[in-house]
């Protein structure tokens, strides 16, 4: 494998990471008005956290399950690449799509005499745009 390494574009954070703490805090702020009579005064600003802290803590366990997942599967080297959103040369598509998620468009371009060639697509902010290029299931070349 090469030693140079790709960053996606724009890399984006896992959703199930803040996104789900994030609405679980203000839903549980809003569920909290109606059982404020019911505790003392003093646990009541407490009643809007606990969603939040349990989605938190679930997507905490999502992300170790999922790094345990890759470390197993991949070994130490593929694994850290992966990890840290990072691809390289010689990755399968299925690394990549772990690394970087699901590309923008997808597309199987048939060269004559040759086998077909996949390529990704992965959006950023402009100018940062990137077509991965994947020939027997490996990457051979990343354009920018």
């Amino acid at each position: 494998m090469s030693e140079e390494t790709y960053t996606r574009p724009k890399l984006k954070r896992r959703y199930a990471t803040w996104v789900l703490p994030c609405l679980a805090g203000p839903l549980g702020f809003l569920a909290g008005f109606r059982s404020y009579s019911a505790l003392p005064t003093q646990w009541g600003i407490f009643v809007p956290l606990v969603p939040f802290l349990f989605a938190l803590l679930l997507s905490l366990v999502a992300e170790r399950v999922r790094a345990s997942r890759i470390r197993t599967a991949w070994g130490p080297n593929i694994s850290g690449l992966i990890l840290n959103g990072e691809i390289a040369l010689g990755m399968t598509t299925s690394q990549v799509e772990e690394a970087w998620g699901p590309p923008t468009k997808r597309e199987m371009l048939l060269i004559s005499g040759e086998e077909g060639t996949l390529k990704f697509m992965y959006r950023g902010q402009q100018p940062k745009r990137r077509q991965l290029w994947f020939k027997d299931d490996k990457l051979f070349r990343v354009d920018s």
